[in-house]
Formats: C-alpha cells, sequence, structure tokens
C-alpha cells in the first residue's frame, strides 16, 4: 500500500523571472532557485564557504606571441580586457547577490553606464603578482590583505588571480610558466558552467594576444547585454519536469525521507568528533589541493574503468566507490553498516532539447542533489587487508554499487523541479543552524 503525501505548494514560475525593480528600472533581480538559494545562504557565501576554484597554468615562449613583448603588466591589462568582452555575452560574470530581512538570497545585475565602469569592474575582480608562490598561497594571501585593509566582506561572481615567477610586473614573460587560479561563487555557477566562462574567457586572451591592437570593446551596447541574462532554470525545464502534481509530491517525500536517514549518521560522525577532539578546518574558506595527473595517468585510469568495469561505469562511479573504500578504513567506520553522503546531478539533462543535447549552453547553476545510500559497507571494509587484489574486488563492488545510486537517481521522476521546493526549504533551515548542527536560534 502506497503511504499517502503531503501535496507541496507548486512551482510558480513568475517568481524567478528577472524583472525591473520599481524604485530603480535599471536594477534586474530575481529570486535564487534550488540550489542557488542553497549556496545562497548570506553567511556561508560572504565567507566563501562554497566557493570553487579552477586553475591553469599556460606557458608563454619566446616564439609564441611573434614580434611583441608583453609584460606581467600587460598580460593583466589584456585579462581585464578579455573578461569585459566576456560580461558582455554572458553578464552571469558579474551578478551580485543580495538579501531580504529573512533571509533569502536575490540575484541582481546592473548593466555597466559605460565602458569606464566596465573596465573598473574588471579590474577589481583581476590580481596579479610576480611571485612563483602555490596558487591557493596566493589567494590566501590577497584575501588576507583585502581583510587586513577593512574592505568589506564581498563574494563576487568570479575572481581571477595570476602569479608569475619574474621580478616585477613589468618583466617580461618570455619562457615563463604562468598560473591562473579562478575562483567562482557557487551560487552563481557550477563546474559545467565555470568550465564553459574559463574557455571563453581563454578564446577572448588568445585572440588579444596574437591580435595587432587590443580590443577596445568601445561598440559594445551595455544595455542590451541584458538580455543575455541567463534565465532560472526552472523556465528552460522540459514538460515531464512537473511543478505539481501527485509524482511532484512523491519525489519530494521520498527525497526528504533519505535526508532523514543521512541526517542521522551524519549525527553520529558529529558526536564522533566531539568525543574525540579531531580538529575541525576553519570554516572561513574552502579547503582546496590542485592534484595534476599525466595524460598516461589519465589513460591508465580510464583504460582501467572500460577495462575491469561492465560497460556503463564512469569515473565518477569510481571515484565514488574509492571515497568509500577510503572511508571503510577509519576507526568511525569500523561497526558501520549504512553510509549516505549527497551528490549532484548535472540538471541540463532534464531542460529542453536544445540544452539536453547540448547545442545550447546553460551558463549558470543547474544541480539537483542525488542522496547516495550505500547499505551493508562492512562488508566492503580493507582496514585489515594487505592483498591488491582483494581491495581491487572490494573497489570494483563499491563502484558498481555507487553506479546503482546513481542510476537509481537519474531515473526518479520530477529530479529537477524536485529540487527547488526541497534545496530552498534546506536554505531556510540552515539559517536556524550553524555548521556542527549545534542550534544557536
Amino acid at each position: 500500500m502506497v503511504s499517502r503525501v503531503r501535496g507541496m505548494p507548486p512551482i510558480k514560475l513568475d517568481e524567478y523571472r528577472w524583472r525591473s525593480t520599481p524604485n530603480d528600472p535599471t536594477l534586474r533581480v530575481r529570486r535564487a532557485c534550488a540550489t542557488e538559494a542553497m549556496f545562497g545562504i548570506e553567511a556561508s557565501n560572504r565567507r566563501g564557504e562554497n566557493d570553487f576554484f579552477i586553475a591553469v597554468t599556460i606557458h608563454f615562449q619566446a616564439s609564441s606571441v611573434a614580434s611583441r613583448v608583453l609584460t606581467l603588466r600587460d598580460l593583466e591589462r589584456m585579462t581585464q580586457s578579455s573578461l569585459v568582452q566576456l560580461r558582455a555575452s554572458q553578464p552571469q560574470v558579474a551578478v551580485n547577490l543580495s538579501w531580504d530581512r529573512q533571509g533569502k538570497c536575490m540575484l541582481q545585475y546592473r548593466a555597466p553606464v559605460d565602458l569606464n565602469e566596465a573596465c573598473q569592474w574588471a579590474a577589481s575582480i583581476v590580481t596579479a603578482e610576480a611571485s612563483p608562490c602555490r596558487l591557493m598561497d596566493m589567494r590566501d594571501h590577497v584575501e588576507e590583505k583585502k581583510r587586513a585593509s577593512g574592505i568589506t566582506a564581498r563574494n563576487d561572481a568570479i575572481t581571477i588571480y595570476i602569479s608569475a615567477p619574474v621580478s616585477g610586473l613589468h618583466s617580461t614573460l618570455e619562457n615563463s610558466k604562468l598560473h591562473y587560479l579562478f575562483r567562482f561563487n557557487h551560487c552563481l555557477f557550477d563546474g559545467i558552467a565555470a568550465r564553459e566562462i574559463v574557455r571563453m574567457f581563454f578564446q577572448n586572451l588568445v585572440s588579444d594576444i596574437y591580435s595587432d591592437t587590443l580590443t577596445t570593446n568601445r561598440d559594445i551596447h551595455w544595455e542590451q547585454t541584458i538580455s543575455n541574462l541567463p534565465p532560472a532554470f526552472v523556465e528552460l525545464m522540459d514538460s515531464e519536469q512537473d511543478l505539481s502534481g501527485s509524482k511532484f509530491d512523491r519525489t519530494v517525500h521520498d527525497h526528504m525521507t533519505l535526508m532523514k536517514k543521512k541526517v542521522a549518521f551524519h549525527q553520529c560522525l558529529l558526536e564522533y568528533i566531539e568525543i574525540f577532539h579531531i580538529k575541525r578546518l576553519s570554516p572561513a574558506r574552502p579547503q582546496t589541493e590542485f592534484y595534476t595527473f599525466a595524460e598516461t595517468d589519465s589513460q591508465s585510469i580510464l583504460s582501467g574503468i572500460r577495462t575491469r568495469l561492465q560497460p556503463g561505469h564512469s569515473i565518477t562511479h569510481l571515484a565514488t566507490g574509492a571515497v568509500l573504500l577510503a572511508l571503510t578504513k577509519g576507526d568511525i567506520a569500523r561497526n558501520a553498516t549504512i553510509f549516505s553522503s549527497i551528490s549532484v546531478i548535472d540538471g541540463r539533462r532534464y531542460l529542453k532539447e536544445g540544452y539536453k543535447q547540448g547545442e545550447k549552453l546553460y551558463i549558470a547553476s543547474c544541480q539537483t542533489p542525488a542522496i547516495l545510500v550505500f547499505e551493508n559497507i562492512d562488508k566492503l571494509s580493507i582496514s585489515d587487508i594487505s592483498s591488491k587484489d582483494e581491495v581491487r574486488q572490494k573497489l570494483k563492488k563499491a563502484t558498481e554499487l555507487a553506479k546503482e545510486c546513481f542510476a537509481s537517481n537519474l531515473a526518479t521522476p520530477c529530479k529537477l523541479s524536485m529540487s527547488v521546493p526541497v534545496m530552498e526549504f534546506g536554505a531556510v533551515l540552515a539559517a536556524m543552524y550553524v555548521s556542527f548542527g549545534i542550534s544557536q536560534k
């Protein structure tokens, strides 16, 4: 017998559309939608707790820029110019966030009055340093200087850091290896959108480097670029993503039931942390490390997936299985029989055909949560195993379980539309608690 579930209020598309404000017709605003609301919680967003990064290394050779000799300062200016071009086609890179008295997140955008204002914006989010330091060290150093100077905390849609091992900003970049670090506000971008932004940016930059003159951007009609703002994904969903009704209600109910399992596991983890006084990482900054795999290493991993696993497995399934096995080695997992974690699915697969097939780009955040529940994980434990063959067999089994979990989530009806009430409820609920589950309100 199927249990009855509570009917959910219908999703109202008008609430998520860009609109002008009554008091300022130049300002466009819209309500944060689904994951935007979750990652748009004011306190954590201002601290950048959910920010993510893309690191890019580029090599300048003496012959790579023809007869031109570029300095680090030249590159900084070209980076700013490329950003201005990018803002014209993708104004999402300059969207800001605001919050009402209830803490509800709103996206807002105002087109620059002229080119000068656009250039000032680009200059404010690009930092170049003559330094051989690691990218994350550079990022921390820049942010520490901002805090020391008393600048009010803000979290732009995107920030770019450039590091080059030269003596100064006016040093030439011949035969130099430079590092770009892109920081993205997770409320406004997901990983797919961020990678597209990085690709578009470097297309503009390479074009500027190899052109005879720096792009002036003087022919941009900024007011017209507002039409390039991406709509909330609820306006683009396919017809199978119900905005209300029994299928929609059931999916929301089932998701929240799984969430209860996850919360129960998480509470056990918190108690373990408190008992053993495990040092917690500061929530003020994302803990990020970059690992570089050689092409041969990457090919070896992908080849192993094809040859050792059944068709249909992906590197995501393998990585999830590997994480699960690693967790079974910890003391906290020795007596555990169930493990639950939350992942995300690219929501573009649930949009209209053009976006679903990748013919049209959706440059914003479009994700839906996937709760992965692994049972009988005690049978996967590798804490007392030394044989590599046994570990491989356990990894194979964990990878198959991960595939099954993701497949179950992908087949769920109304998977993307469900994320709207679920994630927005989560955003409201999160405001009632600080991290580690300690109630303060």
